[in-house]
Order: C-alpha cells, then sequence, then structure tokens
C-alpha cells in the first residue's frame, strides 16, 4: 500500500521536495553581503573593575558514609568535603547529585584529584556527595525525594558544619 504524501513525516516531504525542485533556491548565493553602515559613535567607556577574591587551593577535610536518612531498609549515605579555607564564614554549600539518569552511578569518585567536588571543596565551599536509591532499586520520583532529604539534612545540620543555610544550592 502506498502511503500519501500528506501522511508523510516533515522530513521525507523536506527531501521529495529538494529532489523534484532541486537544490538552486536553497541558499545558493551568487554577490557577498554588502558591508554595514559605519555610524560614528563616542568610544565606549572601560570596564569597571570589580575586585576578584582568589582563595588559595587548600585542602578538603573528607567524611565519609554519613547516614542522611532511612527509606524503608535502605540507608541513605553521604560523603562531607570541609574545606580547610572557607570561601565565607557561614560557608556556602553544595550538594552535588551524581550522575547515571537515576539508573546508575555513586557518590564516590574514582579520581579524587580530578572531581568536582574536590575541585569546589578546595575552592572554599562545602559541598556533600549523596548517594541516592537508583531506579532498578526505587521507582522514580523516589531519588528525587532522596535528593530533598539530603537538602533537608544538610539545612538541620548546617551550624555543626558552619554552613549558610541560605545559601545552598
Amino acid at each position: 500500500m502506498i502511503t500519501p504524501l500528506w501522511n508523510c513525516k516533515p522530513v521525507f516531504l523536506l527531501i521529495i521536495l529538494i529532489s523534484i525542485l532541486g537544490t538552486s533556491g536553497l541558499g545558493a548565493c551568487t554577490e557577498p553581503l554588502p558591508p554595514p553602515p559605519v555610524t560614528p559613535t563616542e568610544p565606549l567607556p572601560p570596564p569597571p573593575v570589580t575586585p576578584t577574591l582568589v582563595i588559595p587551593n587548600t585542602t578538603a577535610q573528607v567524611t565519609e558514609d554519613v547516614e542522611y536518612g532511612k527509606a524503608g531498609d535502605v540507608t541513605l549515605l553521604l560523603d562531607i568535603y570541609i574545606p580547610e579555607t572557607p570561601i565565607a564564614t557561614p560557608m556556602p554549600a553544595i550538594v552535588y547529585i551524581h550522575g547515571g539518569s537515576w539508573r546508575i552511578g555513586d557518590k564516590a569518585i574514582s579520581n579524587p584529584l580530578r572531581s568536582y567536588v574536590t575541585y569546589l571543596a578546595r575552592h572554599g565551599f562545602l559541598t556533600v556527595s549523596i548517594n541516592y536509591r537508583l531506579s532498578g532499586v526505587a521507582p522514580f520520583p523516589a531519588a528525587v525525594e532522596d535528593s530533598k532529604c539530603a537538602v533537608r539534612w544538610l539545612r538541620a545540620n548546617a551550624e555543626k558544619y558552619n554552613v549558610d543555610p541560605e545559601r545552598e544550592s
């Protein structure tokens, strides 16, 4: 059975049109565009000078496998990376959620010298790397709920870790 043209996908229709009409009208340009007219303007002022905050690459103290919640019989764990030299007091905090489409992955990092978590901690941010229930263990939105639980745990423990609860991401 032959499919009518109006039931075809747009890509196939485009291919059919190109084969019928040819490529002569598809952006073939014979003359270059003229340059835009030049209008005299005042010189731009120099950009404002902003002070730069330089935090030396410091070391980070790592506390592994801290329990931040329970989901049924599953213990939810996180690692805390506390910078030696905080960027501010109290510190801003970052909850790092590893990639893997909620299906795979782990909070543990394979190469600590090349990880985002270590980088952020060495630049003054308290960083928390969490594990969550993967989709093979618990269906969506369990991983999102676990992530929210980690943020609540960090806010509840903000004073203990010298974290500004208004500056978490």
